[in-house]
């Protein structure tokens, strides 16, 4: 289980994912008609915009999990890690992280390093859940 309580990040994510609802938003922005539409801010949840799920912050289930794809699952789990300045080796798991706002790498703390003890718990129990859903279904 040591193994799994690190950030290294899924070999097979080769793509950027963009965040739920995020091509509606930039859509939205490009709209004309809607430059004169007032402002709205989402009240949808009580996490910092750019995060998949409240992992830090609420107890998550495979229910949580299920609408997502297995790079979408994998990115989830590596912004527990992210949360805490984990330095990624993937280019295309980096450059995701380094593309959302709250992110503040850590030079030095990667995969070979990071501190488990860092997390909450929420963050160890979220873990430990993405960690066997995807075992469940057949992606690690």
């Amino acid at each position: 289980m040591a193994r799994d309580l690190d950030c290294r990040d899924c070999r097979h994510f080769e793509k950027y994912v963009p965040i739920p609802g995020m091509l509606e938003q930039i859509q939205k922005k490009e709209d004309p008609a809607s430059a004169n539409s007032p402002a709205v801010e989402s009240t949808e949840s009580n996490f910092p915009s750019g995060y998949f799920l409240p992992t830090g912050t609420e107890y998550i289930s495979d229910a949580d999990l299920s609408g997502f794809t297995k790079e979408e699952v994998s990115l989830i789990r590596n912004e527990l890690f992210a949360h805490h300045g984990c330095c990624f080796q993937s280019e295309a798991i980096r450059t995701y992280f380094e593309e959302q706002s709250w992110y503040e790498p850590v030079p030095g703390v990667d995969s070979l390093n990071f501190d488990a003890a860092a997390f909450n718990e929420f963050e160890t129990k979220n873990l430990a859940v993405i960690l066997e859903y995807e075992r469940s279904m057949g992606w690690r």
